[in-house]
């Protein structure tokens, strides 16, 4: 895969509030496990960035991508170089965009 140059990155506020539910959750149980998972949900997003076109295509320019070797998916899009993260949730829920309205 072709190296891209890195896209400006943007969040909505549902992915932000999504990321910091994550990250709360995990830290009242395990302070350590919540620690890795933030640090992996950002490495996963700069990959996004470097490589926008990464991931699987599930329709409607969302694109989606795996958390490393944890259980949650990035969902973003990209519009006029800039990479937009829609939705961060974990695989054991009903799969998105299905479920939801993505605006």
């Amino acid at each position: 895969m072709a190296a891209f140059r890195r896209l400006k990155l943007e969040y909505s506020e549902r992915a932000v509030s999504e990321i910091s539910g994550i990250v709360e959750y995990l830290r009242v149980r395990n302070p350590h496990a919540a620690q890795r998972v933030a640090l992996e949900l950002k490495t996963a997003v700069q990959v996004v960035a470097q490589f926008p076109y990464s991931g699987r295509d599930v329709g409607n320019g969302i694109r989606v991508f795996p958390v490393g070797r944890y259980p949650y998916l990035i969902y973003w899009t990209i519009q006029n170089d800039i990479v937009s993260v829609l939705h961060v949730r974990h695989t054991s829920r009903t799969p998105w965009p299905e479920d939801v309205d993505p605006a």
